[in-house]
């Protein structure tokens, strides 16, 4: 909502007398909570918190119950139980590769193709393990200059390298006098360009380490720093080419090929208790989706390794190749669902029926499935994911989802001090630390850098002296604050919980940490 007018024109829909009087009176100085609470939130915010609900006619009205929970910057805690469809992505969500095996994999899969078929150096080929240093999620590759940038919430270069060289405060503010140029654009948009690629993914991760080595090798052939640097054309062609989802079945090259001849060096079963918390939530009769963007042959293999050969008795509905993020963009003639017959795509299809697999589509399609098969007009929806650009950002700013981030750098970079108790009330039950093995110590080490620090802070001003208290003020911390609901380092923190537990958001006070589960990590709590 928008202020005081729509807050007034609001309560015309009011259900009761008795609501308004409730409103503006018996609760006394409450009232001036309500109106900045639902004066900063948006409609779509409100609705997806439940607060406010519209009904098929198209007026809205107050969930008194649901606000009478809310706290003093206008979010009431997350429980499971009051969902009536949970999704689940695959890759990195539902299924946890070994990272330490995964990124040599990978490495090795791209430079690979470039030294033999692209000419590229031999030293390209050098194992991964040697500047594993460099490999940090979140970093931004800038063409024209050649450098790696780490940014703050408000666009300060916090860290840059040239190559694998790092580069000192004098020399970032040498290079980039006014700031990095296209700060604003990405911020805004979390779109890649023409001008700069971001890496955010498990996937993508380890070709930094390539971009780093390949800047270093052209400037040393050329004698100086280049003016811009075009390789980038063929390091995502190849990369196109490997994940390419024909080469599953194929075996054309090593990526898809290498994960099937050894799916125990790269995949993590599922435990016990995340199964059994996926056949509870159905039971109970929640919509229980899979929506990854692998094909439907890869994602078959994978499920049936980490879930076994009933992988699809967990799911009420499967849809593969979705394309996030376009999936939440596209409207239903620019990417319509396609049938399955086998692993092949079939015909455009309009409408959705339980217990089928679809590849492709659109979030509009598929909340009409929704609607049907939960009998509500507007059924309340959450998903699970592990990319900020692919699963975050799109199922929060347009399809307007509650969303956990599965975020695995809490874990490597060390989890602060575990409560005995969750901050959700007396009546809650205790948080007990989960018996989860958690990476190992050559997995912590591909995850974390100490070239680049912490992916969730970083010293700022000119003395970079360490304050008291630190705060969670890179970009891509700010990204987690604005649009994540809840964060957990996997999902074996949450499986074994009570589904009416009541977890705190993001946006439930002041600090922007409390959506943090179990704890925020440890470098945000000053201990």
């Amino acid at each position: 909502m928008r202020g005081l007018q729509d807050l007034l024109d609001f309560t015309k829909s009011f259900e009761t007398v008795c609501g308004v009087l409730w409103f503006i009176g018996i609760k006394g100085f409450a009232h001036c909570g309500i109106l900045w609470a639902l004066s900063i939130c948006s409609l779509q915010k409100l609705q997806g918190l439940g607060i406010i609900q519209k009904e098929k006619k198209g007026d809205f009205h107050l969930n008194w119950r649901a606000y009478s929970t809310m706290d003093s910057v206008g979010s009431p805690p997350l429980s499971f139980s009051d969902y009536d469809a949970i999704g689940v992505d695959l890759d990195h969500t539902l299924c946890k590769y070994k990272l330490d095996n995964l990124f040599p994999h990978i490495h090795e899969s791209v430079t690979q193709i470039l030294v033999d078929e692209y000419n590229y150096d031999k030293e390209l080929l050098e194992p991964f393990y040697n500047d594993r240093d460099s490999c940090f999620k979140g970093l931004v590759f800038d063409f024209k200059r050649g450098n790696i940038l780490k940014l703050a919430e408000n666009g300060e270069i916090l860290r840059a390298s040239h190559g694998l060289q790092m580069l000192t405060d004098e020399d970032i503010k040498e290079v980039y006098p006014e700031g990095w140029q296209y700060f604003s654009e990405l911020k805004e948009t979390l779109g890649q360009s023409e001008n700069y690629r971001y890496f955010e993914n498990f996937f993508d991760m380890p070709l930094l380490v390539i971009c780093a080595r390949i800047i270093d090798m052209l400037d040393r052939k050329a004698g100086k720093p280049l003016g811009k640097y075009t390789f980038i054309t063929d390091l995502f062609t190849v990369c196109a080419r490997i994940w390419d989802r024909s080469n599953f079945s194929t075996e054309k090259d090593n990526f898809f090929a290498g994960i099937k001849r050894n799916p125990e060096k790269y995949l993590q079963p599922c435990s016990d208790k995340v199964r059994n918390w996926l056949k509870e939530m159905k039971a109970q009769g929640k919509v229980i989706f899979l929506l990854t963007s692998s094909h439907i042959d890869f994602a078959s293999f994978l499920l049936d390794f980490i879930l076994g050969s009933d992988w699809k008795d967990y799911f009420s509905i499967c849809i593969t190749y979705a394309r996030k993020p376009g999936f939440f963009m596209k409207t239903p003639e620019e990417r319509p669902f396609l049938s399955l017959v086998g692993d092949k795509e079939g015909d455009p299809v309009s409408s959705l029926k339980s217990g089928e697999y679809y590849s492709q589509g659109n979030v509009e399609t598929f909340h009409k499935y929704l609607e049907e098969v939960t009998g509500k007009a507007e059924p309340k929806i959450m998903y699970f994911g592990d990319s900020l650009r692919s699963d975050t950002f799109p199922t929060s700013k347009f399809a307007h989802w509650t969303n956990v981030l599965i975020l695995e750098e809490m874990e490597a970079e060390g989890l602060g001090p575990y409560p005995e108790h969750q901050l959700n009330g007396k009546d809650e039950p205790v948080a007990k630390k989960p018996k989860y093995e958690g990476p190992s110590g050559t997995e912590k080490e591909f995850v974390t850098s100490k070239k680049w620090g912490s992916f969730f802070t970083h010293p700022m001003g000119e003395s970079s002296s360490k304050p008291s208290q630190p705060t969670m003020n890179t970009m891509w911390g700010y990204f987690i604050r604005k649009y994540a609901s809840l964060a957990v380092p996997q999902l074996d923190y949450i499986a074994d919980l009570p589904l009416d537990y009541k977890f705190s958001t993001f946006d439930s006070d002041s600090t922007g940490l409390a959506g943090f589960y179990p704890c925020p990590p440890a470098c945000l709590t000053g201990k």
